[in-house]
């Protein structure tokens, strides 16, 4: 038995309707893990924080702006990607990438998934 009896979807304009729209996601946006390796930033930890994330287009000199979550801004520089076996805690189809945020100076580790890495600037050989 359908535990809804529409077949196109809610109503228009009905609560459940409301829900499903604030939880669409905006373009741009996708998920992201970001943890800290050395140093410290405010808003993330040592453990992978996975968070709706969107990143800004325009690159100036070199710093990335991602937006990590609610509330989160790293202003990040490219560094080498980090030597060695991929981290623990990353997701399927993710890449590490590694970053230094230019605030805080700390060394960080993104996990991205391999179809949004251009949005970073970086091209994977």
């Amino acid at each position: 038995m359908n535990a809804f009896p529409w077949s196109s979807g809610p109503a228009s304009g009905s609560w459940l309707d409301n829900w499903l729209e604030r939880r669409r996601r905006a373009p741009g946006v996708f998920d992201c893990g970001v943890r800290t390796i050395e140093g410290s930033v405010a808003t993330e930890g040592r453990r992978w924080r996975y968070r709706p994330s969107s990143v800004d287009p325009l690159i100036l000199d070199g710093v990335v702006t991602l937006q990590h979550g609610i509330g989160s801004t790293l202003h990040l520089r490219m560094a080498p990607a980090p030597p060695g076996d991929p981290s623990p805690g990353i997701r399927q189809h993710h890449v590490v990438l590694a970053a230094v945020e230019r605030d805080s100076g700390a060394l960080l580790e993104l996990s991205v998934d391999l179809g949004e890495v251009a949005r970073f600037g970086v091209e994977l050989s």
